[in-house]
């Protein structure tokens, strides 16, 4: 008869402990506002419902179909433009390019467009 070899296995780790690991994207004025997303995988906004995480009504004003992405990292959350018509700008108004993203720690904002839909990084 075969014998499974003993492999350690390493101790639990608690729930609470894997969500506060987690970058949180809250939107703060928009049609989500007050929401939260959790940003432990690549997000996209925008307005497709097909290709978008977190998706804009069809008539939103200055928002591309795939506005803008957010990937997570250990450093913080990597936000590149996605050749948006607007625009997608830090909070002093710098605009974020699509040749290069920047990196964003936890109390960053960002906004589309007009302002319209204002992000922060938690």
């Amino acid at each position: 008869m075969y014998k499974i070899p003993e492999i350690p296995v390493p101790p639990m780790i608690p729930l609470q402990s894997l969500k506060d690991d987690v970058w949180k994207v809250i939107e703060l004025e928009g049609p989500h506002a007050g929401m939260s997303f959790a940003c432990d995988r690549r997000l996209v906004i925008g307005r497709s419902s097909k290709e978008c995480n977190i998706v804009f009504p069809s008539n939103a004003p200055g928002i591309s179909k795939q506005h803008c992405e957010m990937i997570p990292s250990q450093e913080g959350v990597l936000l590149r433009d996605l050749n948006s018509s607007y625009g997608t700008f830090m909070a002093d108004g710098s605009p974020v390019s699509a040749d290069k993203s920047v990196l964003l720690k936890k109390g960053d904002i960002f906004f589309l467009a007009d302002k319209g839909a204002v992000f922060q990084i938690k």
